[in-house]
């Protein structure tokens, strides 16, 4: 009989197709709604987050799709009418949704878990450009996500019958990703706490003010204050009559998101549900300034700089290979180590499986 080279942490499979099942890889973070994991689909070899809730809260099986709010309001999204819109819009996108029992007592019900599938976005999340390590973001690049942003969020506001607003549009929330051709984007993520016009979820939180723009506008600043602290730190300046142009421009732009997002507040406060203030004038600043900064930053060494060393940081082939364990000695430390990664790393239920590897760990 074969002996297993190692094991690894099988998740959610479905006992009626062999091939739906997810191996763990590693986790990716938590918040208040939910903890998010970064798992291998069995099915197709590729790459997706698994998003479980953080509290105990269970729901029936028929339930499952309308428990989870984000994906309410995405659904509620993707059926407005968006073939009317010259934009693109960059919100996260989910692929399953999934009930996994977590306790079934014949004397009650059983109980499950809502736990759903999503696109893994391979460039973390904008908080992580404030890490002192991080090289100055370029003009360009900034200029890139406030026009992209702003493009998703005016698809919210005026594509369906009633404006979705995010609530929660922190650096945290605003995910990168590098494409096969090296072209960075930035998508909105986490709908968690998302409104519907005055809808908010479940009735079962107090209405936040929509203020979307405006914290775009603080994730901005916050960029490029950090920046410019690490230049000064460097002895850095900026480089030439042209190079400070840009951050002037740059400074226009935030001054006119935050008139935009007053504006917006306002009406908002007489009316939930009405449309706000177009961002086109937002988004046709935000492209025009990024062409003029890639025509300049790509001379100089900052550009090239800030790209290298995001690069740098994309996960390897290796790293989003599934975790193993390799050769437990016993079936009492096979049973251990699955006891341990399930209470410290894995949510919900999960089975340690046996694989069998020909080449090198």
């Amino acid at each position: 009989m074969a002996i297993p080279t190692g094991y690894q942490i099988r998740c959610d499979r479905d006992p009626l197709n062999a091939q739906s099942e997810y191996r763990y890889i590693r986790p990716l973070g938590q918040g208040a709604q939910s903890k998010a994991e970064l798992v291998l689909s069995i099915a197709d070899n590729k790459v997706v987050v698994r998003k479980t809730p953080t509290t105990a809260e269970v729901v029936k099986v028929s339930e499952v799709v309308e428990e989870i709010w984000e994906i309410k309001v995405l659904d509620y999204l993707e059926r407005s009418n968006l073939s009317r819109f010259p934009l693109t819009p960059r919100w996260a996108q989910y692929m399953e949704v999934k009930t996994v029992l977590v306790k079934h007592d014949q004397s009650e019900q059983a109980e499950h878990w809502p736990i759903s599938y999503w696109e893994f976005y391979n460039g973390s999340a904008l908080d992580g450009r404030l890490d002192p390590s991080a090289p100055p973001l370029p003009v360009a690049l900034l200029a890139r996500c406030s026009s992209q942003v702003c493009q998703t969020l005016e698809v919210m506001y005026q594509a369906a019958a009633r404006p979705v607003w995010h609530c929660d549009l922190h650096e945290g929330n605003i995910w990168l990703h590098w494409d096969n051709a090296s072209l960075l984007s930035f998508f909105i993520g986490d709908f968690g706490y998302s409104q519907i016009g005055s809808s908010h979820r479940g009735g079962d939180q107090e209405p936040l003010s929509p203020r979307d723009v405006l914290q775009l506008r603080e994730s901005m600043r916050h960029i490029l204050l950090a920046s410019n602290s690490r230049m000064v730190a460097r002895g850095a300046i900026r480089l030439g009559p042209q190079s400070n142009s840009l951050y002037q421009m740059l400074d226009r732009l935030l001054d006119n998101l935050k008139t935009v997002g007053d504006q917006i507040r306002r009406s908002v406060n007489v009316n939930e549900d009405a449309r706000p203030p177009s961002l086109m004038g937002i988004i046709n600043d935000a492209t025009q300034l990024e062409s003029i900064a890639q025509a300049v930053e790509e001379h100089i060494d900052e550009f090239d700089t800030y790209v290298s060393w995001a690069k740098q940081l994309l996960p390897t082939r290796q790293s989003l290979k599934p975790l193993t364990l390799w050769n437990p000695p016993s079936r009492v430390d096979k049973a251990r180590q699955l006891n341990e990664l399930a209470e410290h790393l894995v949510s919900g239920p999960c089975t340690m499986v046996p694989v069998y590897f020909l080449d090198d760990k």
